[in-house]
């Protein structure tokens, strides 16, 4: 292949402080328009899964102005409702993460010196009507615990799981893939102009609905319920965060999207 042909990827790392200053975003912007980058990908220190309403916010805010490159950009290590949020919002064009890890972008390994054996984490199991992640035994606990949350958040697609909970927590990471996939899916399928509130009244509402119902549960243990009283109140503040910010008319109603290998192969436009 020709040199001229190898598209590049840009690969920022910024510190969340920098994302969200305006004047650096704009140097930075300077200095990367103009270069022969085929897309951008976005890795924000602090910023992930779990991250505030006003984190997304301003994530989203920067993206649009990333945007005035001309070039796609893709949310790495950017997950959950978080991430999802900035497709809907026609932030980024794409989302990248491990297989059930790797959702939170942390570069505080990257100044200090390591000690002892490095590992991979153990993928966690995800729980998509919850926006939440567990480790295998606490998911365990909170099946056993209650059947009827084993009802509301087990894994009830036959194309994922077809023996239920015992293949959430056995094959977590085929399980994540499946259901990340279904939801951008579900985002991709709809127009840009409605995603927002399609996605706020489909995805955002229901997720908060259900975080309420198992901070009330009973049998769950007080870890997972105070737990559970944080995570409900994050998602509350992204529902009225979403809503507000819909309503502002400030959310862009294209976005370029990454090329998949068909289209780098030629058979189809970059962009729709």
């Amino acid at each position: 292949m020709a040199a001229e042909k190898i598209e590049l990827i840009y690969s920022l790392c910024l510190p969340y402080s920098t994302l969200r200053d305006e004047d650096q975003r704009d140097a930075i912007i300077d200095a990367l328009d103009g270069m022969p980058i085929q897309s951008l990908w976005l890795r924000v220190d602090g910023c992930g899964a779990d991250s505030t309403p006003t984190a997304v916010r301003n994530y989203a805010s920067a993206c649009w102005d990333f945007g005035h490159l001309g070039v796609p950009i893709v949310a790495d290590q950017m997950g959950g409702l978080p991430g999802l949020s900035l497709l809907a919002l026609s932030a980024v064009g794409g989302l990248a993460s491990g297989l059930a890890v790797g959702e939170r972008f942390h570069a505080a390994h990257w100044h200090r010196a390591q000690t002892g054996s490095a590992f991979m984490a153990h993928p966690r199991v995800y729980l998509p009507a919850l926006d939440l992640s567990l480790d295998s035994d606490d998911a365990k606990s909170l099946f056993s615990a209650n059947v009827r949350l084993k009802g509301l958040f087990g894994c009830k697609d036959p194309d994922c799981c077809a023996r239920g909970v015992i293949d959430m927590i056995e094959r977590p990471a085929r399980h994540f893939a499946i259901q990340r996939m279904k939801q951008v899916a579900e985002i991709s399928h709809h127009p840009q102009t409605l995603r927002p509130n399609l996605f706020l009244e489909r995805s955002v509402r229901p997720t908060t609905d259900y975080a309420l119902q198992l901070s009330k549960a009973v049998g769950i243990g007080e870890p997972l319920q105070k737990r559970m009283a944080r995570h409900r109140h994050r998602l509350d503040g992204m529902r009225l965060m979403l809503a507000k910010l819909i309503d502002s008319n400030q959310v862009p109603t294209q976005v370029r999207t990454p090329k998949t290998r068909v289209m780098r192969e030629g058979a189809a436009p970059a962009n729709r």
